[in-house]
């Protein structure tokens, strides 16, 4: 039987007065509209195999072969146009485990196994003080936890500085910074300055569009590094304060 799911084997026996070129396996599984093709593989002497894929249980699988020799003639079994098929089975299902209820336990079955119980644990216990007072196992004592040998140093604060003081270490820190920014945004009107003057120029007819516009990408360049730097420079400042 072909059980859903699992592969199935086709195997065949084709022979020729001419040398086998290529067997093929064609198979349908939607009623003989559309078919699928597998080349079947040599397995030794005249032998082809084949698999077809498993499908779902009910299928109903119609399949045919093709040969060819190595002269191209075609020989063709179709079992005389009826096709040859197979229908996969459901798998059959797996039983079931029942369990049966033994019922509650009665009073008599729990008070013996509280018995058992306590007398396990009660022999436990007079086991390991006989053992104890035979062997004399001492006891884990506390012991006292020892003193570093190594001294111990205080970290010293640093000292604190006036209000006059910072004061003044701030203005030694500062002055370069304050110097660059005011570089850095001097060149800045400059640039933006040439940028205006070069729109005039281009109203007026003196430069071209084009020229204009590779004048203003330059500019515009240069005025967005300037931003960077004075941005940069604006946030280191701020840090020293």
């Amino acid at each position: 039987m072909k059980f859903e799911g699992t592969a199935v084997t086709i195997t065949i026996n084709v022979t020729d007065d001419k040398q086998i070129d290529k067997v093929f396996l064609l198979y349908s599984i939607d009623n003989l509209t559309t078919w699928n093709l597998i080349q079947m593989s040599s397995i030794g002497g005249n032998n082809y195999s084949a698999s077809i894929p498993g499908q779902k249980g009910g299928t109903i699988v119609y399949y045919q072969i093709y040969a060819f020799d190595n002269e191209s003639f075609m020989k063709i079994n179709d079992n005389d146009g009826s096709y040859y098929n197979f229908t996969f089975q459901k798998s059959p299902k797996k039983p079931s485990m029942g369990i049966i209820p033994l019922g509650e336990p009665s009073p008599l079955n729990i008070v013996t196994l509280l018995i058992i119980i306590l007398g396990a644990v009660g022999g436990a216990v007079v086991g390991f003080f006989v053992l104890y007072k035979k062997e004399k196992l001492p006891f884990k004592k506390r012991t006292k936890k020892l003193k570093s040998p190594y001294r111990t140093v205080k970290r010293v604060a640093k000292p604190k500085l006036t209000a006059v003081e910072s004061k003044a270490l701030l203005d030694e820190k500062t002055p370069d910074i304050d110097k660059k920014l005011q570089e850095l945004q001097n060149e800045l009107d400059k640039q933006q300055f040439k940028l205006e003057r070069y729109k005039l120029l281009k109203e007026r007819g003196t430069i071209s569009d084009e020229t204009f516009l590779d004048f203003k990408k330059q500019i515009i360049k240069k005025i967005d590094e300037l931003r960077n730097q004075i941005k940069e420079l604006e946030n280191k400042n701020h840090e020293v304060y």
